[in-house]
């Protein structure tokens, strides 16, 4: 198979060899820090009176920028942003000069486009005295460059300036009197920006390098940079990176893709920007005023899109620079990420999950050029793209080194040059990497990353910051790349250093001898510079331990449906020990303060329980203890499993509070609320909230009528072979025999009045609460029958004797013969219906129940069996 793959830096202009150019390009903006520039303001801002000077003003050429961002898109050249328009000016000849009493003189030039974004400068002669100054600034001097000096002076006698970000610019020179030599001073060509770089906005494809995905690349970002350069005219913009060599002597170079930079004189325009990235996921504040300047071309070869450069200045300690590791082994990544400046902005990356692989077949570019097969790696990233300014960007494997740099690709496939073409594949020392990596023939194929000439990033920590009198704690360094000496300082001085420690241990040892709080200051250096971190109030030191619980209700009380997971939090210590007095009853999780409790499905069948919660707290040598009796209240009918038998006349109360519903739990049609089959409409769209379930034998007439009184319920009657079939969620397995919400406009209990049920059949009944409301029940079971059980017996027999309002009943036992055997009269009612009667000692066999109520006579057979 054969690709055809765009190459995301495409250039317009292809232009001949121009010569070995060693141009220092140098961007600072006002408050930037940059190696070369010696910083400063200008001697014009100085002056106490100020003079109105009409400066020369060259008008640069128009440009069309719709034009040429339209020829962009049609020639596929994404990362073009400025063209260069030559000039040949002698500042000394065309500049305004005034003399600087008691200093010497200034040269001051002005340039104007008309629409430019930007504006880069190049000095085609540049050799300065000692004294000599040039700064490059905006005209409401919001922006200045420089100042340029004798040390940017080269063999080449050439400097090149990053953008001044405006459309208009003033150059200005000033020559001390008497110098040793007259400063010479051409600027020979202007980049004019038609498209803005510096602009930062947030790319939706693109992932922050500081986002999550970035997180274990910290080090590895520190080698990329976003990179502009010249080349045939115009102005362009990739991604490059600093690669480690074999000999780890921190020489500067730098990779990108050849068709970035193929020329000594593009090379000689490269300006890098460091860090250049935002300091979080979701902002956009990216700085791009770490930047260095000018490079050498010392490798390059179009067979796998490398270009390897040495730069001419070295990172300064401030830029925490890092030189990448690389693998030239040829072993394919398990898993990957890239590292990029898509479209010139901040820093992104895209992550490889998968592994990756070498492309076995040739790929042609929309530039006509053929790479052979098996030279480039192919990644289709997980998370992230790539695009245009990413070419030239590193491809990291999962052991963090550099396996190739992008050449090109599309919105799924990304095609990265392999490092181990790279390497040694051309014998031309001007066309591999191994003779300028592996300068000494060791054969070593991968090498770990390094840092540059870096201070310190003071970090600390430690184990608790909340210490106990008279303890001892340990501060703990945490401080990044490489530091070799500390200085701590902790404030107020109520501490002694112990166990052989001092103020400049790396983990000193401290003991507090005064409660309060003590602010810590470490600066941490080595010979490249120091690095100062302030904690305010760092350590709280304390004489006693103030616990204190979250989680615990009001009244202390947990239904026991919310006794899952439910979390209570202790605070006030450092270590803590929680204990739950009826372990057996829950299962606890600890975790740090926050102890997780769940009620064993076992326990939640055996009703309401108290325990005591209780937890032990600890900061060094102090300690204390908080405890808290907890009642968990459950509900024994909450589920249907679970139901309570109950029996003619009244039962109860009975409470649904802490129930709840259950899973498949059904419920009647809301249709009607004062019928006998359905429930309110509306009053179900949230399910069952606080149900509680009741059983019952069907009474002997067939009849039976239901009344509750307390809480504003809805009642409904159920009949099934099991309990299982009611709760299938099969309505079909199951039949709603009745059921009722509201007993009238007026009272909103339930009732079911004169309901056909089967003599001696168990039914179900479901009580459930309207908008969650708990309180109390009574449910009154009305049949006016007489019932037994059980039956047969083995001498305890109940008699039920249902009838509407009190009255006296009397109630007989009689032998087979006929012969009565016990009689009583009994006042019965609704809240008094069933007795107990204890036949043991009669013989076994046949006998009635007969009872006589208000004229109405009832009579049961029962078997007396031993």
């Amino acid at each position: 198979m054969n690709f055809v793959i765009k190459s995301f830096q495409k250039k317009h202009h292809l232009i001949a060899k121009h010569g070995f150019w060693c141009v220092l390009l140098l961007l600072i903006s006002y408050n930037s820090f940059s190696q070369i520039s010696v910083g400063g303001v200008p001697e014009s801002f100085l002056l106490s009176q100020k003079k109105s000077v009409s400066l020369p003003d060259k008008k640069l050429k128009t440009i069309n920028i719709d034009s040429l961002l339209r020829a962009d898109t049609e020639l596929g050249i994404p990362n073009r942003y400025s063209i260069v328009q030559e000039l040949n000016v002698n500042l000394r000849d065309f500049s305004v000069k005034t003399e600087i009493p008691g200093k010497g003189y200034i040269w001051q030039y002005k340039l104007t486009s008309v629409n430019a974004f930007s504006l880069g400068i190049i000095f085609k002669s540049f050799r300065l005295p000692e004294g000599g100054k040039v700064f490059i600034y905006s005209p409401d001097h919001s922006q200045i460059l420089g100042a340029f000096t004798h040390l940017n002076n080269n063999e080449f006698s050439i400097l090149a300036t990053a953008d001044i970000k405006y459309n208009d610019a003033i150059i200005e020179y000033f020559e001390p009197y008497d110098p040793k030599f007259q400063g010479e001073l051409i600027l020979g060509s202007v980049s004019i920006a038609y498209r803005d770089i510096y602009t930062i906005f947030s790319i939706q494809a693109n992932i922050d390098i500081n986002c999550s995905q970035g997180k274990n690349w910290q080090d590895e970002k520190r080698s990329v940079c976003r990179m502009t350069f010249v080349d045939g005219g115009s102005g362009y913009f990739c991604t490059g990176f600093l690669v480690n060599n074999v000999r780890q002597d921190l020489n500067p170079y730098f990779m990108s893709a050849n068709h970035c930079i193929s020329s000594s004189f593009s090379a000689s325009t490269l300006v890098t920007y460091f860090n250049y990235e935002n300091s979080d996921c979701n902002s956009s504040d990216a700085s791009d005023g770490q930047t260095l300047s000018g490079a050498k071309l010392i490798s390059n070869s179009a067979a796998s899109d490398f270009s390897l450069m040495l730069m001419n200045e070295t990172p300064p300690p401030v830029y925490r620079a890092y030189l990448a590791g690389w693998d030239a082994s040829g072993r394919s990544p398990l898993s990957g990420a890239g590292i990029h400046h898509p479209a010139g902005k901040p820093k992104a990356i895209s992550v490889e999950s998968s592994p990756v692989s070498l492309y076995a077949g040739s790929i042609s570019w929309d530039n006509s050029q053929v790479t052979d097969p098996s030279t480039h790696w192919m990644v289709k990233f997980n998370s992230g793209t790539t695009e245009g300014g990413s070419s030239g960007s590193p491809f990291f494997d999962d052991n963090h080194r550099v396996v190739g740099q992008l050449h090109g690709g599309g919105e799924n496939t990304s095609f990265y040059g392999a490092f181990k073409v790279s390497w040694d594949r051309k014998e031309d020392i001007k066309s591999q990497l191994k003779h300028w990596l592996d300068p000494d023939g060791t054969q070593i194929k991968f090498i770990g990353g390094k840092f540059f000439k870096t201070f310190p990033l003071s970090q600390f920590s430690t184990e608790n910051t909340k210490i106990c009198f008279n303890n001892t704690v340990l501060i703990s360094d945490n401080s990044k790349y490489e530091p070799t000496e500390w200085s701590w300082t902790i404030s107020p001085e109520n501490f002694v250093f112990v166990n052989g420690t001092s103020k400049n241990s790396k983990n000193p040892e401290i003991q507090f001898n005064q409660v309060g709080n003590y602010s810590v200051t470490l600066i941490s250096s080595n010979e490249w510079g120091s690095d100062t971190l302030q904690k305010s109030d760092f350590f709280v030191v304390v004489s006693e331990v103030n616990l204190s619980l979250q989680g615990i209700p009001v009244g202390n009380q947990i239904c026991g449906c919310d006794l899952n997971d439910y979390k209570i939090t202790a605070t006030g210590a450092n270590d803590y020990l929680f204990t739950f007095r009826k372990s057996e009853k829950v299962d606890m999780l600890v975790n740090s303060n926050v102890a997780t409790i769940s009620l064993r499905d076992d326990q939640k069948k055996n009703g309401n329980f108290n325990s005591i919660f209780r937890v032990d707290g600890s900061i060094g040598n102090c300690t204390s203890s908080d405890s808290v009796l907890l009642n968990i209240v459950l509900p024994v009918n909450d589920d249907i499993a679970d139901a309570i038998l109950i029996y003619s006349g009244n039962n109860g109360p009975f409470s649904n509070y802490c129930s709840s519903g259950q899973k498949k739990e059904p419920f009647p049609g809301p249709f009607n609320c004062y019928n006998n089959s359905n429930w309110c409409p509306g009053t179900t769209a949230d399910g069952i909230q606080n149900s509680i379930w009741f059983a019952f034998i069907g009474p002997s007439t067939g009849k039976i009528s239901i009344d509750t009184k307390g809480i504003n319920d809805r009642i409904a009657v159920y009949e099934a072979d099991s309990i299982a079939e009611i709760i299938s969620g099969k309505p079909t397995r199951y039949r709603i025999v009745a059921a009722n919400d509201n007993q009238s406009t007026l009272e909103l209990s339930a009732l079911l009045e004169n309901i056909e049920v089967t003599a001696g059949k168990k039914y179900w009944l479901q009580v459930e609460s309207l908008d969650a409301d708990t309180g109390s029940v009574i449910v009154s079971l009305i049949a006016n029958s007489l019932d037994v059980f059980p039956n047969p017996t083995n001498g305890l027999l109940n008699v039920v004797v249902s009838n509407d309002f009190p009255k006296t009943a009397n109630i007989s036992v009689i032998s087979s013969r006929g012969s009565v055997i016990y009689t009583e009269n009994i006042d019965i009612s609704p809240d008094n219906s069933r007795f107990v009667f204890n036949l043991k000692g009669y013989p076994s066999g046949l006998y009635f129940v007969r009872t006589l109520v208000d004229g109405k006579e009832y009579a049961r057979k029962i078997m007396l069996t031993y």
